[in-house]
C-alpha cells in the first residue's frame, strides 16, 4: 500500500468511525473535501475494506457505491458533448406489494335443532287429612311442592297439581305425602309413566287411612 492509498484509508476510518451510518456517496464526498480532491475519484474497494474491518459492511451500500464509482469513472472518461447528452439516471424505486384481502371460506349452514316432543301431567290426589306436606318430582327433580291444608272442602278433600310439562317417553314421578306427626301419613310412592307426545295425563293418587302406614297413598284405579 502507497503512502496516498494509507492516509485515505486512515481519513476513511476516521470518518465512519465518527458516523457509522454515512453511505459510500457521503463517504467520498467527506473524503474529497477533507483531502481536498476535487473530482478526483475516490476508490470504493479502500471505503468497503473499512467499512468490513469496523463490522459495518452493508451489501447493499457496497452495491450502490459500486454503481456510482462506474459512473464516476464513465463521467470522467467521456468527452464533453457526450455528458451533456446523457439522460439522467432514474432513482431506484422499490416496488410495492398490495396486500389482498383473504376471503373467508364458505361454512355450511349449521343445521336446525329438531324439537323435543312435549307432553305433560298432573297429580290429582284425594286426602282425608287435616293437613299434611305434598311434594312431587320428575325424575330427581323437584316440580311441586305444598302445605296442604283443605279447611271446609266438601266430600273428600283433594289437591291438584298444575300442569306439569316433561319430554315425551318414560320418566319417573314421585309423590311424598307426610302428616306433621309423621303418624297420620309418611307415604312415598313411585310411578313409572309413559307419556305421549302433545299428552296431557292426569295421575290419580288415593290415600287409604285403613292400609298399614307408609302404604297408604295408592294409585287410583281407572
Amino acid at each position: 500500500m502507497n503512502e496516498s492509498d494509507a492516509r485515505l484509508k486512515t481519513y476513511i476510518t476516521d470518518i465512519l468511525k465518527k458516523n457509522k451510518t454515512l453511505n459510500e456517496r457521503e463517504v467520498k464526498a467527506a473524503v474529497r473535501k477533507g483531502l481536498k480532491l476535487g473530482r478526483e475519484p475516490v476508490g470504493a474497494g479502500v471505503i468497503r475494506e473499512v467499512r468490513k474491518s469496523l463490522g459495518i459492511d452493508r451489501p447493499r451500500a457496497i452495491s450502490y457505491a459500486s454503481t456510482e464509482a462506474d459512473r464516476t469513472v464513465a463521467e470522467t472518461e467521456l468527452p464533453a458533448p457526450e455528458l451533456e447528452s446523457q439522460a439522467p439516471v432514474e432513482p431506484f424505486r422499490p416496488a410495492v406489494r398490495r396486500a389482498v384481502a383473504a376471503l373467508p371460506l364458505p361454512t355450511a349452514p349449521l343445521p336446525t335443532p329438531t324439537p323435543m316432543p312435549m307432553a305433560s301431567f298432573q297429580v290429582a290426589l284425594r286426602l282425608p287429612l287435616k293437613r299434611a306436606y305434598v311434594m312431587v318430582r320428575l325424575n330427581d327433580r323437584e316440580v311441586f311442592r305444598a302445605d296442604f291444608r283443605p279447611g271446609n272442602q266438601s266430600g273428600t278433600p283433594a289437591l291438584v297439581t298444575p300442569p306439569i310439562e316433561a319430554v315425551a317417553g318414560p320418566v319417573i314421578v314421585k309423590v311424598w305425602v307426610i302428616s306433621p306427626d309423621k303418624k297420620a301419613a309418611d307415604e312415598y310412592l313411585v310411578l313409572p309413566v309413559e307419556l305421549e307426545a302433545g299428552e296431557d295425563r292426569r295421575l290419580g293418587l288415593v290415600f287409604d287411612p285403613t292400609r298399614e302406614l307408609k302404604e297408604r297413598l295408592v294409585a287410583e284405579r281407572g
